[in-house]
């Protein structure tokens, strides 16, 4: 008895979960799980991204400058000032 019990539920349980529709639910709960995953990390790489790009742009600035002071310290020691 026992065992048909078993066997009518697993084919129960086959028919319900094998199903287009429950298929597709479970397509969609992993969809938007996924976005929302990509959502909560997507501010932190933002940020970062921020970041590295203003951090780039105030190196080059940075190094910019640093070559004009020393074309000037090489000019002022040619010209004996």
């Amino acid at each position: 008895m026992d065992g048909a019990v078993a066997r009518d539920l697993a084919t129960v349980n086959q028919c319900l979960f094998n199903n287009a529709y429950f298929r597709s639910i479970d397509a969609l709960l992993l969809t938007s799980f996924r976005f929302a995953t990509l959502i909560k990390w997507l501010s932190w790489l933002l940020t970062i991204a921020i970041a590295v790009l203003v951090d780039g742009c105030r190196r080059a600035s940075s190094a910019h400058l640093e070559r004009k002071r020393s074309h000037l310290a090489r000019a002022s020691v040619f010209c004996g000032m």
